[in-house]
């Protein structure tokens, strides 16, 4: 398994913020590829497709334009692992093990990053587990569903009484 290079469904709030982003980017920018990248990736996931050769050569190649990871590999001593408290250290002196620290290069309000943090992130949660996206029929905001509901139509039960509201009053 890959480290981990972002941080737990990062991509849910970008999904959701996308329409805010739009009117910040040039055209054919590689903002905008990675945007489109995310959307594709999260539709695939929503409808339950494999990723086709065709999206993970596109995906490589935005990886290859834009470099946003710096990688710096450094040894931990034993004092500078934090110890579970269940273990006990007695006589025994570990070995030190490697520590791989990953950076974004860029600052953290750029576009760039956001979308590559987001694909990241993505990609993690798809390596990890077996992940489900949906879209709330109410708000239209991605979300992953709650695993044991039957039917996931809704973010949250805000949307869902604002929806039934809504179909009561017509």
């Amino acid at each position: 398994m890959s480290p981990v290079l972002s941080r737990p469904n990062f991509f849910l709030s970008v999904l959701n913020q996308m329409k805010e982003h739009d009117n910040q980017m040039e055209t054919g920018s590689l903002e905008q590829e990675l945007q489109s990248l995310l959307l594709l990736l999260a539709k695939s996931v929503q409808a339950k497709q494999a990723l086709t050769a065709d999206s993970v050569q596109r995906i490589n190649d935005a990886f290859q334009h834009y470099h946003a990871i710096r990688l710096k590999l450094s040894i931990a001593t034993p004092a500078n692992i934090p110890v579970p408290a269940s273990s006990c250290l007695s006589d025994k002196v570990s070995a030190p093990s490697l520590l791989l620290h990953t950076e974004f290069v860029d600052p953290p309000n750029q576009l760039k990053r956001i979308y590559m943090e987001a694909i990241l992130s993505l990609l993690e949660a798809m390596e990890k587990e077996q992940l489900e996206l949906q879209r709330c029929i109410q708000c239209h905001s991605w979300f992953i569903p709650y695993q044991r509901a039957k039917v996931n139509k809704f973010c949250s039960a805000k949307c869902r009484n604002r929806y039934n509201y809504l179909q009561k009053r017509i």
